[in-house]
């Protein structure tokens, strides 16, 4: 019997330390994207990668790519101008893509998607973000690491 319940009190307690872990990461995490350049800096990176992956010529940003991913509300003047010089405006090129971001707080996940001007083509790229070794990391989907910044 006693041995049933120390076996108990010891899944509490993972159980507990588990939960305690996960919610400090989160919370780590929560706090470097709050600092509006970091965040801008990291999305830059992730369009980037996007854009990359899709070989997209002619991209304009949409409004939610131009706004803070824990906060909705618009970044600053200089970050939107920042953010912007990703546009690319190819005259060869007859499609136009859209760039939207959402992001999951709980799973920490930025997801990218592009739509062309018809609709008829859309590209969606997840990105895992991460605190590792004091930095923030990020990894697309396929778990392969793209880019770490130190904050």
């Amino acid at each position: 019997m006693k041995k049933y319940i120390f076996i108990i009190i010891l899944l509490v307690v993972v159980i507990i330390a588990a939960i305690f872990t996960f919610s400090h990461v989160q919370n780590n995490l929560d706090k470097v994207l709050k600092d509006e350049n970091i965040q801008v800096d990291t999305l830059i990176d992730i369009y980037k990668d996007a854009i990359e992956r899709n070989k997209i010529d002619n991209l304009i940003l949409g409004e939610s790519a131009l706004k803070n991913i824990i906060t909705n509300k618009n970044f600053k003047d200089e970050n939107i101008l920042k953010i912007k010089s990703i546009e690319k405006n190819d005259a060869d090129s007859k499609e136009i893509y859209t760039l939207y971001v959402s992001y999951s707080q709980s799973k920490q996940i930025v997801t990218v998607t592009t739509i062309d001007d018809d609709s008829r083509r859309k590209n969606t790229n997840e990105y895992k973000l991460y605190i590792k070794n004091g930095k923030l990391e990020v990894e697309n989907k396929g778990g392969t690491l793209l880019f770490t910044t130190i904050y």
